[in-house]
């Protein structure tokens, strides 16, 4: 039995894996958890996401952008680059997050080019890192949309 059991665990694995190598499209997820509502989305096979937030936690207020690349944060001031409909849109990265309190720092219009682009992609980079990743845009429309057809972003600010 216990075979058997393996023998199937075995399968799944490898039809999974096969599934991934073969660039499954992965989509955006929402959340909610210690003060803020994120939307995010993962890199087909990588260990690479975007992340729009808005937060009411202590440590961090309003909205923000976090980005994590090959498994971390990048580290120190950077430009973050999406490219949305052939328009680019840079962000100012610190220790991977865009913070959207900051003026002109550019989180509510990246936010609004992902939910109302047609586009099946869009591309974020980081060029004095070399890093280059494309994203899916299947169900960004649903994932930054809150019910007032605003995105999460666009009313999210500090508390007074």
């Amino acid at each position: 039995m216990a075979c058997k059991t393996l023998a199937a665990l075995g399968a799944v694995c490898a039809i999974s894996g096969a599934a991934m190598a073969q660039g499954v499209p992965m989509g955006w997820g929402t959340g909610y958890g210690q003060g803020v509502l994120q939307a995010l989305v993962r890199a087909p096979g990588e260990d690479s996401y975007i992340a729009f937030n808005c937060s009411t936690a202590e440590f961090q207020q309003g909205p923000s952008v976090s980005v994590q690349v090959a498994g971390r944060p990048p580290e120190g001031r950077h430009t973050l680059q999406l490219t949305v409909d052939g328009q680019t849109l840079p962000l100012p990265l610190l220790n991977g997050v865009v913070n959207g309190n900051d003026r002109d720092a550019g989180v509510q219009t990246a936010a609004r080019a992902l939910m109302t682009s047609s586009s099946p992609t869009f591309t974020a980079q980081i060029p004095d890192l070399n890093w280059r990743q494309e994203f899916p845009l299947a169900n960004a429309r649903t994932a930054l949309r809150e019910p007032s057809g605003n995105t999460i972003v666009d009313q999210c600010g500090p508390r007074r």
